[in-house]
């Protein structure tokens, strides 16, 4: 069987999905990744094919500086607005010669969930963290015109012109209800840390066992530790600001610990110890305690590892 695994260009998006098309190919299937042509190269590094498909953007390129709007609104441009379209017409050019047996879409790749309802290639999608439910009470307006013209105008209506672009019916949707609630959905939570129960919001979502991202990473970093308490700090690729992991790092060091900055900025704290690039399961083994964002990618090491965490959430889904 070919799997495609289709995401966001993000370090946060791909990471998660390793274990499970490492597992899919011990099964003898074949796994492939489509994603932009700049980060196809990430993914070839860790060893899977990938196609290009999209806008030619990582989620680090296309942040701004800082946090907040400086950082969504370029992305949120590009990947639920400018992109989907893109992608959608890449994958159905893709799939007239080399059309896939089973597509696992991350839940936010809006362009290839309607790819896949177009080509009528069975589909998937993988869920990073756990199942939020329906939108909550005052995401939206609460007159009914006003709601329905607010999922006209979000992802939900960009969804459904997609469709009609391609001259097909989406799938029927209650508003408020997303793609996954209705398909298979792999979700990387587990039972424990669901807000809700599978059976009230799926009918078809299965829990992953979650699993720290492994690398071959540098790790002579662990050579040089000093004595005394080790606290890892990841605040990610795309959130993460050289003033934040200074504020970290600071207050680390005044409790008395020391902090290891998994970070590519040139942080400047007395005491610190930057590391540009690790493995998640290698700073797990060497902290004491773990400061990082909320990405699931993180929180999935922490867990699994049993390593107590702080979490400094800065926004999407953290």
């Amino acid at each position: 069987m070919r799997v495609l695994f289709s995401i966001i260009p993000g370090h946060g998006h791909f990471f998660p999905m390793i274990p499970m098309a490492r597992a899919l190919e011990a099964a003898d299937h074949e796994v492939v990744f489509a994603s932009s042509a700049s980060y196809g190269e990430t993914i070839r590094s860790h060893g899977f094919e990938a196609i290009a498909v999209g806008p030619d953007f990582t989620q680090t390129t296309a942040k701004g500086e800082g946090t907040g709007s400086d950082v969504d609104g370029p992305l949120i441009q590009l990947m639920f607005i400018d992109g989907p379209p893109i992608v959608a017409r890449d994958l159905l050019t893709h799939f007239g010669t080399d059309r896939p047996d089973v597509i696992l879409a991350d839940v936010t790749d809006l362009g290839c969930t309607v790819a896949a309802s177009v080509a009528k290639v069975p589909l998937g999608c993988v869920l990073h963290g756990p199942i939020e439910g329906t939108y909550p009470l005052g995401f939206f307006p609460l007159d009914p015109d006003e709601r329905e013209q607010a999922f006209e105008e979000g992802m939900h209506g960009r969804w459904k012109r997609l469709h009609a672009e391609h001259g097909v019916e989406p799938p029927a949707l209650w508003p408020g209800e997303r793609l996954w609630m209705r398909t298979l959905t792999l979700v990387q939570a587990p039972p424990s840390l669901n807000p809700y129960s599978y059976r009230s919001s799926s009918h078809a979502a299965h829990p992953l066992r979650p699993e720290i991202h492994t690398s071959d990473a540098d790790s002579t970093w662990r050579d040089d530790l000093p004595e005394g308490p080790i606290v890892g700090v990841s605040l990610g690729t795309l959130f993460g600001t050289k003033e934040l992991n200074e504020v970290a790092a600071r207050g680390i060091i005044a409790a008395g610990g020391t902090p290891v900055l998994a970070t590519p900025f040139d942080v400047d704290v007395e005491g610190a110890l930057t590391v540009n690039w690790v493995s998640m399961d290698h700073l797990m083994e060497a902290s004491d305690a773990f400061v990082h964002h909320g990405g699931w990618g993180v929180t999935t090491a922490g867990i699994v590892s049993g390593t107590p965490m702080v979490v400094l959430p800065q926004g999407a889904d953290q």
